[in-house]
């Protein structure tokens, strides 16, 4: 069985991982405006780390965290 989330986040991305690969920590960059696209990622009890998602717009991205969370409150 997976583990459960417990906080999820919303990160800026820059890199190769842009639809080809789901995105990797690695690619996180620190600011927006150096972002092409962002990426959202559940974090798990462990520290672990899964993206869930790439999306063009940080807009997209939290609304996808919103609904993300409401889905880990309704399970």
């Amino acid at each position: 069985m997976a583990e459960k989330p417990i906080s999820f986040e919303v990160h800026p991305m820059r890199g190769h991982s842009r639809g080809e690969w789901y995105a990797a920590q690695k690619d996180v960059v620190s600011s927006d405006e150096d972002a092409e696209y962002w990426a959202l990622f559940s974090v798990t009890s462990r520290g672990n780390r899964h993206c869930l998602g790439e999306f063009p717009t940080k807009a997209e991205a939290l609304a996808a965290e919103q609904y993300a969370r409401q889905r880990n409150v309704d399970d």
